[in-house]
């Protein structure tokens, strides 16, 4: 789950099903891609909804990739 990219914190049920199947790196990249559709955020004070949406993609891709060196 995330948050501060929806009123409550949110799973990611898009991005789920995207790194379903694939390997690590894979997965990664599926996740960052979908990541986006899944969160609604909003524009603050604190930063605006584009920016909260590329960070939220991005550290979902880099705990997808983090997996893959505590699976081993």
């Amino acid at each position: 789950a995330v948050g501060s990219v929806a009123p409550t914190p949110v799973r990611l049920p898009g991005a789920e099903l995207a790194a379903l199947g694939k390997l690590p790196r894979e997965a990664a990249a599926a996740v960052a891609a979908a990541t986006p559709a899944d969160i609604a955020p909003i524009d603050d004070v604190r930063s605006n909804a584009a920016y909260r949406r590329e960070v939220t993609a991005r550290l979902a891709a880099r705990f997808v990739l983090g997996l893959e060196s505590t699976s081993g």
